[in-house]
């Protein structure tokens, strides 16, 4: 440990090198649409998504480096913005190609070990009400 950071796991470790090898890389980033129906309240998405980000600290870790040595940093628990994008005003087969369009763009990111940056778009439309 180097003050309150911790320093990587063997496992950490190697994801970090090969984020140094390949910043591009997007092997650690998962992206997948689902569809729910019945009517979705944003502020409990919101609330959800909260709940889950303060209760696991590993999707609160950034990796950072000093003194040419990398670290772990638990940040603390900060409200999650989670996007919405509202496509109610788009017809079945538009509302699908902007899913596909937001999830194509999401999983086109790299991993980010660096930023606590939660992340993605919720589609929201009146036919899943």
């Amino acid at each position: 440990m180097i003050d309150d950071r911790h320093l990587l796991s063997p496992t950490q470790q190697r994801m970090w090198t090969i984020q140094q090898l390949e910043p591009q890389n997007k092997a650690y980033n998962l992206c997948t649409a689902v569809r729910l129906s019945g009517a979705l309240d944003p502020i409990l998405v919101r609330e959800a998504i909260s709940l889950l980000v303060d209760r696991h600290e590993s999707l609160r870790t950034t990796f950072l480096v000093e003194d040419e040595v990398p670290y772990q940093r638990v940040n603390p628990v900060q409200s999650v913005d989670v996007p919405l994008v509202d496509i109610e005003h788009l017809s079945g087969s538009k509302q699908r190609e902007q899913v596909r369009a937001v999830a194509a763009r999401e999983g086109s990111k790299p991993f980010a070990l660096r930023c606590f940056e939660p992340r993605g778009d919720f589609s929201t439309d009146s036919t899943e009400r």
